[in-house]
């Protein structure tokens, strides 16, 4: 787990777990806060407990996270043209602002509401939603895009919404790319120990 600043781009506290903890996270900014560093944004993988615990700090949500949390549900090459049109609406997230991107999952409701809306009886004669997956990837989009906690924070365009006031990039991708030659080295090694 780690911890950067942006503007420094230097780690300014990290810890080698075996799984991120909620705990820690709120620990190290307290930690961080008490040593005197002004946490002004905070860009997360997306936990979205940091938002009853600062909510006085912008909290915005990588958007790549996102972008792989809507593949997971419909896959990386989808067939059904739903999931290729959410395929193609997710992968807008990076490169778009906020009034642009709002109007493509509207859309997409509006064009596929009866098929993300169909049912079908199963073997315990209860009805239940066919397309499961292309509605669990279309909720969270719009989850994480519409809602409101607070002072109307949007978590997908926390850095649109604060644009003049502070610069927040829009993924982790500046502090991933420190950990990607040791994950490719653990992943190629079979016997590591701890």
């Amino acid at each position: 787990m780690g911890f950067k600043d942006y503007k420094s781009k230097k780690v300014i506290h990290y810890k080698i777990v075996n799984t991120e903890n909620n705990t820690d996270y709120k620990n190290w900014v307290k930690e961080l806060q008490e040593q005197w560093w002004i946490i002004k944004a905070i860009v997360c993988d997306w936990r979205r407990w940091l938002l009853t615990w600062f909510s006085d700090i912008p909290t915005q949500m990588c958007n790549f996270h996102q972008v792989a949390i809507i593949k997971r549900y419909i896959t990386k090459k989808p067939k059904l043209e739903a999931n290729k049109a959410l395929k193609w609406i997710s992968e807008l997230l990076v490169d778009t602002d906020k009034e642009t991107f709002s109007y493509y999952p509207e859309l997409f409701w509006i064009v596929y509401e009866d098929f993300l809306n169909e049912r079908a009886l199963w073997k315990n004669w209860k009805l239940h939603y066919v397309h499961k997956r292309t509605r669990s990837a279309y909720k969270s989009l719009k989850n994480n895009l519409y809602l409101k906690v607070y002072i109307s924070i949007k978590y997908l365009f926390t850095w649109y919404d604060y644009l003049w006031k502070v610069d927040i990039q829009n993924t982790t991708n500046w502090l991933e790319w420190l950990f990607w030659h040791i994950k490719a080295k653990i992943s190629l090694h079979r016997g590591l120990k701890k």
